[in-house]
């Protein structure tokens, strides 16, 4: 199914020595890749990290053996390089023209290069997020009518899916499959985190407190975590691309909650997953923070697709009023609080507008969400 950036992808890949893809794992990009280099009629060769041999191999070639290596074909598909400790090395060679070849990478998680060399792939645009389907590409391809039927299903099973044709016991077992990978490769092994028991018990734990303001301290006591181990695992998930982690805006106005977080997921599937929770949605007790899961995430994998990268917050008081989004970017600010309920009237906190009243304030529902979506 085509992406919303095929086209640039195609040219980068034409222009550049380095391109990368990155996203959650499942998510396809491998596959994504070498389709566009196939269909570019481009001979490549593809190498999958994931293998401890293929890992073990090419982590003993030195640097000789490796610019013979990668001059004897023209583009070299790297396979979760997340898990290649020597693509650093490999990158530098390439950048100083010793190896002629080009390098698409895919990754599920943040890759062993230095933060300057990561950012100029970012700033020159060669770094493709690669999320599953946006509602916008999803819509292009499946028409909008499809999309608006299956929008409680999308709830409930999330975005992994193109099209729902299976019975709903294949999806939930697919979500299952795709959990379990990331509990267990992903995050369990590789990154030597071994307490696989306490990883799912927080994100467990983050799946039942979704949208809810929550402090690390709190989630350490429940799952009987330290603070810092609390967030050190939450960054994991951010970068296994998991989650989305909201932190509080505050200008030091009285009754500004400060020090607390809010958590989405990036898809409603695996949300549902980790809570073993497949219910139809109109049957749901937790309708309004699956609505309003799925909106962020779509916002934000609009905005990652489209190369933006504007800063996220949620605002709350200590009356308990509470903005669900502000998004940040230079010098504008657009807020947000939305409900499934499309006749219901959302007004911005009192509070809020006293303390903010620059900032854009929308209600976003069943009627407003398709331009709330693909606003740039």
């Amino acid at each position: 199914m085509p992406r919303i950036y095929d086209a640039t992808f195609q040219e980068k890949l034409l222009t550049n020595k380095i391109i990368w893809l990155e996203g959650p794992i499942g998510a396809g990009k491998s596959t994504y890749a070498a389709t566009i280099l196939a269909e570019a009629d481009m001979q490549f060769e593809t190498i999958d990290f994931k293998s401890k041999e293929v890992n073990t191999k090419f982590s003993s070639l030195n640097e000789q053996e490796l610019k013979w290596y990668f001059n004897q074909c023209a583009v070299y598909l790297l396979k979760d390089a997340q898990y290649y400790k020597g693509l650093q090395a490999l990158m530098d060679l390439v950048l100083a023209q010793e190896i002629s070849a080009t390098l698409v990478l895919t990754t599920a998680f943040k890759a062993g290069m230095n933060e300057e060399l990561r950012e100029a792939i970012q700033w020159e645009g060669l770094s493709f997020y690669f999320p599953p389907m946006s509602f916008y590409e999803l819509a292009n391809a499946n028409g909008m009518v499809y999309e608006e039927k299956n929008l409680e299903n999308r709830l409930v099973f999330g975005s992994v899916f193109e099209q729902f044709t299976m019975n709903e016991d294949y999806y939930i077992e697919q979500l299952n499959q795709q959990l379990e990978n990331i509990l267990t490769h992903q995050l369990g092994v590789f990154e030597r985190v071994n307490k696989k028991k306490s990883l799912y018990r927080l994100l467990q734990l983050l799946a039942l407190r979704m949208g809810e303001s929550i402090s690390y301290n709190e989630l350490g006591d429940i799952v009987d975590l330290d603070n810092e181990t609390v967030e050190r695992y939450i960054q994991l998930f951010q970068s296994a691309h998991l989650l989305i982690v909201l932190p509080a805006m505050f200008n030091d106005k009285r009754y500004e909650v400060k020090k607390q977080h809010v958590v989405y997921f990036i898809d409603n599937g695996i949300r549902n997953a980790l809570i073993q929770n497949f219910t139809p949605f109109e049957d749901r007790f937790d309708q309004e923070i699956l609505w309003k899961n799925w909106l962020i995430s779509e916002r934000f994998k609009w905005l990652r697709i489209t190369h933006k990268n504007p800063n996220f917050y949620f605002w709350k008081s200590h009356t308990r009023q509470f903005i669900d989004l502000i998004e940040v970017e230079e010098n504008e600010v657009f807020a947000m609080r939305c409900t499934w309920n499309k006749k219901k009237k959302i007004k911005a906190p009192p509070l809020f507008s006293t303390y903010y009243n620059h900032v854009i304030f929308k209600s976003i529902n069943r009627s407003t969400y398709l331009g709330f979506l693909t606003k740039k």
